[in-house]
């Protein structure tokens, strides 16, 4: 999906319009990806038995080195992005700092003004950071109940003053995800999905999030399509999850 919505949106404006359906659910797909990595990064954290030093290191050479050489061929290269050039903001030294950091989402300038698509390791590398947090407060219903109430709290957190990329590119609207995909390690961890339930949960969710295509608007989308994708993942050990996922 997110393949999709950077190349063929692009390259071929005029495909088909059944094609042009499926590539502009593209951004659900940054959506789904967050709620896997939460998930899996849960699974691996708690069944590896990693300390927190370990986690941290592995996560940061698994994104840093080449995302560090992109910026600084970006940066001797003088490269100007769609986004820079749209915001006037030019990728510096300062931009530069802020990316080596992972702190370019404090100024939605900054955000995606090196590459252009890489306002998502930001938030995915904060969620790193309170990972800890979560798996702790998830471990009673009470605890499930503060991360969700607080999640969608914080989406409610937009400033219409600003475009709308500053909001769409911040980690608050997304903080659903990652309490979701965490919660449903801990689902996966205490219950199993019927076999017979597999199919239809497929698809009931393709139904909703792709047949039906409703409009929740933003922040409802990130929330419902977190679900989808929560459930998708509880179908892993049913007979339709191997069948369809492999």
């Amino acid at each position: 999906m997110v393949f999709a919505i950077h190349w063929v949106g692009v390259f071929f404006p005029k495909a088909p319009q059944w094609i042009m359906d499926f590539v502009y659910l593209g951004p659900q797909g940054v959506v789904v990806f967050f709620t896997l990595s939460a998930f899996s990064l849960s699974m691996s954290v708690e069944t590896r038995s990693l300390t927190w030093r370990q986690y941290a290191s592995r996560r940061f050479m698994r994104i840093a080195p080449p995302y560090y050489f992109c910026l600084v061929a970006a940066l001797l290269v003088g490269r100007i992005s769609y986004w820079s050039a749209h915001f006037s903001t030019p990728f510096d030294l300062k931009s530069f700092v802020w990316h080596l950091t992972f702190t370019n989402w404090i100024d939605y300038r900054h955000t995606n003004n090196a590459i252009g698509v890489e306002w998502t390791l930001s938030v995915e590398v904060l969620f790193y950071l309170f990972l800890p947090l979560l798996l702790s407060a998830s471990k009673n219903i009470f605890g499930c109940i503060i991360l969700v109430g607080t999640a969608i709290a914080l989406q409610r957190l937009q400033d219409p003053s600003l475009p709308v990329e500053a909001w769409q590119w911040s980690p608050a609207p997304f903080a659903v995800c990652f309490v979701i995909g965490v919660i449903t390690w801990r689902i996966w961890q205490r219950f199993e999905i019927p076999s017979y339930a597999g199919w239809p949960t497929l698809a009931f969710v393709v139904a909703v999030l792709i047949v039906l295509k409703p409009h929740w608007g933003f922040e409802n989308g990130v929330t419902a399509w977190s679900v989808g994708a929560a459930l998708l993942i509880l179908t892993g050990r049913s007979r339709a999850g191997v069948v369809v996922f492999g």
